[in-house]
């Protein structure tokens, strides 16, 4: 339903070579995903494993009158366990990292969520861009019983939001907090 995003398929297991599965443990060669697969992938988790499908909902109404959006239940993808394993886990990170808008955020809010950075591949020869990658933040909230999915991504940051360098946690973190 969104016409820029791409669509990334991954290889067949069986066509990896070391190195896919080398960078595949850090997120990075063979492993991509679109923002609205990662938004969904944590909607599931949020879910207690239940995928539902995906839709792009501008606007839902009847005469003036905001009506109701059924999701579409799929399968359930992961047990009820291991997605709230996941989130705790993730929440637990979320908890140590510190950082007073964090902080004070999940005080108020306990939420569940996952930094990224992405490296861009060099266009002209091997390898990765230098200088520049794209980051993102994707969190649910409440951690009890979640109420939304969000993610936040910047493309191509120039600096991070304390004037240094550019981070997840500067950029996309803090963001995904302050929304």
């Amino acid at each position: 339903e969104l016409a820029d995003e791409p669509s990334f398929q991954l290889k067949d297991p069986a066509e990896w070579t070391l190195v896919d599965e080398a960078t595949g443990a850090y997120g990075q060669g063979s492993v991509s995903f679109t923002p609205l697969q990662l938004t969904t992938a944590w909607n599931t988790l949020a879910s207690g494993g239940a995928y539902y499908k995906p839709s792009i909902v501008k606007e839902i109404s009847d005469n003036g009158q905001v009506r109701e959006f059924e999701p579409q239940f799929v399968n359930q993808a992961v047990t009820k366990k291991a997605a709230e394993d996941a989130l705790y886990v993730s929440a637990l990170s979320v908890e140590r990292s510190g950082g007073s808008l964090s902080t004070n955020f999940y005080e108020k809010y306990p939420y569940s969520g996952k930094t990224g950075t992405a490296n861009i591949p060099k266009v002209d020869g091997v390898g990765y861009q230098e200088t520049i990658v794209n980051t993102s933040y994707v969190g649910v909230v409440p951690l009890e019983n979640p109420k939304f999915t969000m993610l936040v991504w910047f493309r191509e940051p120039r600096i991070g939001a304390d004037g240094g360098n550019v981070t997840s946690a500067n950029t996309a973190l803090t963001s995904w907090l302050q929304i």
